[in-house]
């Protein structure tokens, strides 16, 4: 049986067939200059009476090695027929293809490119070269779409990071080429810059960076509003006046493990000192008559974008400085009412007045003004009227008022408040008066900010202690709690059970009193309580029925109840039940996959399983079983194999090693001396047949490190990762803590990831949800230790 995902691995100098009567049948080639010496191999017991060679350029030959000389350099398709006897006296027919380079090396396939990023686009350009014409550009941006463009643009949906490929197809003297270059963009450029600030004394303020990045910041730009400037990640700034400022911070990096840059800015209105302008929307008039002629005095701390007058007789204006003529002689409240925008936000105030038509005693004008500190606010009177004030009306915008003439009044909570004083009494021949005027104040706290924080311990069964880490600007006097299963609580430290394992959303609430007034706050946090779900894992097994009949049995394993399973045949035929049975229309091999899914508390979990079967007529193909291992040691840049591999019920096995550096060997345990110092994905396949004349193979992969960086024991399995196939997060649990270099290298050798392991960090969880499906290889070292071990991505 093969091992996941690597039945089909290698194309090397020495191909392998997978049909049972072609195993082991090979050719070799030693090449000398522009001559090839050909060399085939067949099986123990097998008897050739014939052999037809094609050179790749038109020549051919009849001999079992034939030494062949081509008139030019270059890569060649060659082609080897045998047929003859086997062991068994069944006649056989083997045909076995591999490209030759002959001469000197050509320039090798490159598929490399460059890209430049604007927001959520990235415009690549190719800079792929060939030995020969590049036929096609295949672009796969990592988000599921594609482009068969040289030089494509791409708008990404969603910020994140991608893995971006190219595969380039082309062909020289007559052969396919294609080869692979990926590359991380990071679109949308997820950085969210941001930051909160503290008053000090007088007009100081303490900034503090709260930015959240991709990487490590390298730089801090903060711009103050008032042309002052910062290069410190929290500086602290006084202002040389009190007022609104519009501070600016932009930070800057470079994303972790990759030379790409992120940059963002985050930008706010603070308030300096005492507050801004208020919002007041006095005016004055003139009177001829029955006609006031009106002139508005407003102002606001922003652009004023509209007046509106009501005269007291039913008639309105919006214009900024109206006149009008009152019908009739008498006393009319004639109000001003403005609203403006500053900073984004929007205001509005009123303003009263009494017209006395046909009267020029003095107009009634209400008006206060205001100072605050924290949660208190305390109000001057400044009305001016046409006689005594013998009452005087304030209401603070909250429901509660007041009657006297320069009240103070202490707000519950922080907030914006409209404050309203409305003054009467009687003027020039008892006519009597009234006016309001409305202005709009805001109420700062101060002090230590409330803040609900808490940690959690999961302890024996489904038992969680929590501790309440809050910080508030007073005693706290209550603690809510809400644990998600419909459980509260009321301590600040309480112990909670559960009845079942799973996700819970825990919220908690404080509150006080302070001299300032009236504190609360929450926070809520998702918790998993129980042990640490069991990982998806997909897998199956089968048993030969009659003719190409196999019966499949589903193995899978998971978190919850098994909610779907989704079988693919390999054939174009599926099935959607947990066990089924499936007749193949014609013998040979097919690629069956399983995915499956279950369900725990609503959560839904989803993995896959992919084998390759062999179908011939109820023959079932495993009567050998073949397991490929290896172990060995590495001193300096040479690397000592040994061949644990096993074959049971093999008459005769064969091996085939692929160094990873372009060289291969046949031997059972070959000992390999690499040129340069680095890291090699050495593959060993293994290739057994059974009495019957049945093929069983297997492959194992294992990358290693020679050189500098080695003398170190081949490991396997020592480092723990899970889930494993996974989709979206791998966790990885590190031994022992110290500074580590993390790689994720795939089978090809090729680095995908890097980035630096701190010694707190011995639990990772890492995003692998933008990498392609297939195996890759973890290896997490330092100068005293390596651990290593490999993950599917499914």
């Amino acid at each position: 049986m093969l091992k996941k995902l690597f039945f089909t691995f290698l194309l090397t100098a020495i191909s392998w067939l997978s049909y049972s009567q072609c195993a082991g049948v090979m050719f070799s080639a030693a090449v000398n200059g522009n001559t090839a010496t050909f060399v085939s191999t067949l099986p123990p017991g097998y008897v050739a009476n014939g052999y037809t060679w094609n050179f790749g350029n038109g020549g051919t030959s009849n001999s079992a090695n034939p030494v062949y000389t081509y008139a030019n350099a270059g890569w060649y398709y060659v082609c080897m027929t045998v047929w003859g006897m086997t062991p068994n006296n069944t006649v056989f027919q083997c045909s076995m293809c591999d490209s030759v380079q002959i001469g000197n090396p050509v320039q090798p396939c490159n598929s490399n490119y460059s890209f430049t990023q604007s927001g959520f686009t990235a415009n690549f350009t190719s800079l792929a070269t060939g030995p020969g014409t590049i036929t096609n550009y295949a672009w796969n941006f990592g988000d599921g779409n594609q482009s068969n463009l040289q030089n494509p643009s791409h708008t990404y949906a969603n910020a994140g990071t991608y893995v971006a490929c190219l595969t380039i197809y082309g062909i020289f003297n007559n052969t396919t080429y294609t080869c692979t270059y990926c590359d991380t963009i990071v679109a949308g450029n997820p950085c969210n810059a941001s930051f909160g600030w503290n008053a000090g004394a007088g007009n100081m303020v303490y900034f503090n960076n709260t930015s959240t990045t991709p990487g490590t910041i390298t730089t801090y730009a903060w711009t103050f509003g008032n042309g002052a400037t910062s290069n410190v990640a929290n500086p602290v700034y006084t202002y040389s006046n009190a007022g609104w400022y519009n501070v600016c911070l932009t930070v800057s990096g470079f994303v972790t493990g990759t030379n790409i840059p992120f940059s963002c800015t985050s930008c706010d209105s603070i308030q300096i000192g005492n507050p801004v302008q208020p919002c007041n929307s006095n005016y004055s008039f003139t009177q001829s008559g029955f006609t006031a002629n009106f002139t508005s005095l407003a102002t606001g701390p922003g652009n004023i974008t509209n007046y509106a007058w009501n005269f007291g007789d039913g008639n309105q204006s919006n214009l900024q400085n109206p006149s009008h003529t009152y019908a009739n002689a008498g006393t009319y409240i004639s109000c001003l009412t403005i609203y403006g925008v500053n900073n984004g936000i929007t205001y509005t105030c009123s303003y009263c007045d009494t017209i006395i038509i046909s009267n020029q005693g003095q107009p009634c004008n209400a008006n206060f003004v205001s100072t605050q500190s924290g949660l208190n606010a305390a109000f001057s009177n400044q009305s001016t009227s046409p006689g005594p004030i013998t009452n005087y009306a304030w209401t603070f915008g909250d429901g509660n008022t007041s009657n006297i003439q320069n009240p103070s009044h202490t707000y519950a909570t922080a907030g914006s408040y409209t404050v309203c004083l409305t003054i009467s009494g009687f003027g020039l021949n008892n006519t009597p008066f009234t006016c309001t005027y409305c202005d709009t104040i805001s109420i700062q706290p101060i002090g230590t900010p409330c803040n609900a924080l808490y940690t959690y311990t999961v302890g024996a069964g489904n038992s969680v202690s929590f501790t309440s880490t809050s910080t508030a600007p007073g005693p706290i006097s209550n603690y809510q709690w809400a644990f998600g299963d419909g459980g509260t609580a009321n301590t600040a430290n309480p112990t909670h059970t559960y009845t079942n394992p799973g996700w819970y959303n825990v919220c908690l609430t404080i509150s006080g009193q302070t001299a300032a007034g009236f504190f609360q706050c929450y926070t809520c946090d998702s918790i998993y309580v129980g042990n640490t779900p069991t990982p998806c894992n997909a897998d199956f097994s089968f048993v030969y029925g009659a003719s190409n009949t196999l019966n499949f049995t589903n193995t899978s394993t998971g978190n919850g109840t098994l909610s779907s399973s989704m079988w693919m045949f390999g054939d174009g035929n599926t099935s959607t039940q947990t066990n089924p049975t499936h007749t193949y229309t014609t013998s040979g091999w097919y690629n069956v996959c399983l995915v499956v899914s279950f369900v725990n508390n609503g959560m839904t979990t989803t993995c896959t399983y992919c084998d390759s079967v062999f179908v011939q007529g109820g023959i079932n193909p495993t009567n050998c079983f073949a397991t490929a291992n290896f172990t060995g040691n590495i001193a300096g840049n040479t690397a000592n194999f040994i061949n644990t591999s096993t074959c049971v019920g093999c008459t005769s096995t064969s091996y085939a090693w692929d160094f990873g550096d372009a060289t291969y060997s046949t031997l059972n345990s070959p000992s390999h001396t690499y040129s340069n110092s680095g890291n090699y994905n050495v593959c060993l396949i293994v290739n057994g047949i059974d009495s019957m004349q049945q093929v069983c193979s297997d492959t194992f992969c294992y990358t290693i490190t020679v050189g500098t960086l080695g003398l170190n024991t081949v490991e396997t399995s020592t480092l723990n990762v899970f889930p494993n196939p996974t989709s979206q997060t791998l966790e990885v649990n590190i031994p022992h803590a110290g500074n580590y270099d993390l790689k994720i290298i795939d089978i090809t050798g090729q680095l995908i990831r890097k980035q630096t392991v701190q010694p707190s960090d011995l639990n990772l969880k890492l995003d692998v949800s933008q990498l392609v499906r297939g195996m890759y290889f973890i290896q997490i070292n330092n100068a005293e230790r390596t651990y290593r071990n490999s993950f599917i991505k499914q």
